[in-house]
């Protein structure tokens, strides 16, 4: 039999989207991944080559970014990658946040010192990194202005 849980929520006016959006997620452990605005039963491992392709793929952003691209041509890219929903910024914010609680959770107890240095870094981390999905607003913004054609490619 599946439970539900059903939470009350009364906002005001300083309760932004972000904060119920973090507040959501750092609700007890669940069986399920929050993922696209839907739930998805026992997600599947993924595999170091995974993440390397993931990394490899920023990578190669970041490389196609210094060709001095036109700024149309960027933005539908920036867009994906700040999302505010599902960009980088956010799924970086949950991985480092339930690595932290993997790290507390399954520590050796009593905890070190270096341990609980760990575990606040993460947080800290996972709390400034959801705190760039703001970007996404900035894509946006950027995306009604006029841009000068593109030029030849920078030196860095």
């Amino acid at each position: 039999m599946a439970r539900r849980f059903i939470t009350d929520l009364n906002c005001d006016d300083t309760l932004a989207t972000g904060d119920i959006h973090r507040a959501v997620h750092s609700l007890a452990p669940l069986t399920t991944t929050f993922h696209s605005r839907t739930l998805t039963p026992n997600p599947s491992n993924p595999s170091s080559d995974q993440i390397a392709q993931a990394t490899a793929t920023l990578t190669q952003l970041k490389d196609y970014l210094r060709t001095n691209p036109p700024v149309t041509d960027v933005l539908p890219l920036l867009a994906r990658l700040l999302d505010e929903d599902t960009g980088v910024p956010i799924l970086l914010g949950d991985v480092l946040r339930n690595a932290a609680h993997l790290v507390s959770q399954q520590a050796t107890s009593p905890q070190t010192d270096e341990i609980h240095l760990i575990i606040d870094r993460l947080r800290d981390a996972a709390q400034e990194a959801t705190d760039w999905h703001v970007l996404h607003w900035d894509i946006q913004r950027v995306s009604g202005q006029a841009f000068e054609p593109a030029g030849p490619p920078t030196t860095s």
